[in-house]
């Protein structure tokens, strides 16, 4: 790989080191890591374009690096490679302090980034789930057991934003932000500042999956996420989008097609399943939180539950 490097990038690599399908090198002690590009080809130049925006007023992000072909994806034994040049210590936590408002213009480019038609999406999501529900049932028992709960949840979720849209009205401040395609509180900075990461979206998106994943990596305190909501005020229309992506269960999915895809195994999906009743306890303390500032919509079903 030292060779390949020096090839494409004209860098002067004197040893490269493999770990976690990545190569890590400095030059003059600065860390580069050459890393799978992982997302659709027609995304690169919008990924390119935004990275170039945002190191102008956040320098912690990581820079990707063009080879001499001015390109950003290098073809290295058939696999798609790009090279960033890191900004910040790799291995730190993030926190809720990470999670800020990082608004960008969106240009006709960075439109293939836009995430923030969710009803589509989510809708897209589930009929390919249940799709694919009838064909599953010998070698996926597990999942074809519990998926029709999760898209029940989904199909709830996708009304609620639905519903959303057409009753607020969002303001100014409610625009598309800079977000991350998932976040978890067991991410690092090398992920969160890492620009293959990045998708344009409504600023909620990163808090309601930080939130999931304080649920289920089972490190919420309700002490702890009720002051900080109320120090990050939401407007209406974004408190109501968060309480909808917090319904959708996008974690469930997440570990749905890892299964499908063999990597990782079934049982895993039981870390999900046994813990839904409980889940359904967080949904109301957060829609609780939410209320009391905010004019949200019941949830009927999940009331009864309570």
């Amino acid at each position: 790989m030292k060779n390949a490097i020096n090839y494409y990038y004209n860098l002067p690599v004197d040893e490269v080191h493999f770990s976690a399908q990545q190569y890590y090198f400095k030059i003059e002690n600065q860390l580069y890591i050459l890393m799978t590009y992982y997302r659709p080809f027609d995304e690169i130049d919008a990924i390119v374009a935004l990275d170039f925006e945002i190191i102008k007023y956040n320098s912690n992000f990581h820079q990707i690096i063009l080879n001499k072909d001015r390109q950003a994806i290098t073809i290295i034994e058939n696999i798609p490679y790009v090279l960033l040049k890191i900004n910040v210590p790799i291995d730190r936590p993030i926190t809720s302090e990470n999670l800020v408002k990082m608004p960008v213009t969106l240009s006709k480019q960075l439109s293939l980034l836009d995430r923030s038609n969710w009803v589509q999406l989510w809708s897209n999501k589930l009929d390919y789930f249940e799709e694919q529900m009838g064909h599953m049932e010998l070698e996926f028992p597990l999942l074809r057991e519990n998926v029709i709960y999760f898209i029940g949840l989904g199909e709830n979720a996708i009304s609620y934003i639905r519903n959303t849209f057409l009753e607020e009205r969002p303001s100014w401040e409610d625009r598309i932000t800079i977000c991350h395609r998932r976040i978890s509180i067991k991410d690092t900075t090398f992920t969160f500042y890492n620009p293959l990461n990045l998708v344009l979206d409504y600023p909620v998106r990163d808090v309601s999956e930080y939130l999931k994943s304080l649920f289920w990596f089972d490190q919420y305190k309700i002490e702890e996420i009720e002051p900080w909501l109320r120090t990050n005020p939401l407007s209406n229309f974004e408190a109501r989008l968060l309480f909808g992506r917090l319904l959708f269960p996008s974690f469930f999915f997440d570990q749905y097609e890892k299964i499908i895809d063999h990597q990782i195994e079934e049982k895993r999906i039981l870390e999900i399943t046994t813990r839904t009743d409980e889940y359904e306890q967080f949904l109301m303390m957060i829609y609780r939180i939410l209320k009391e500032d905010h004019s949200l919509p019941e949830i009927e079903w999940l009331n009864k539950k309570m």
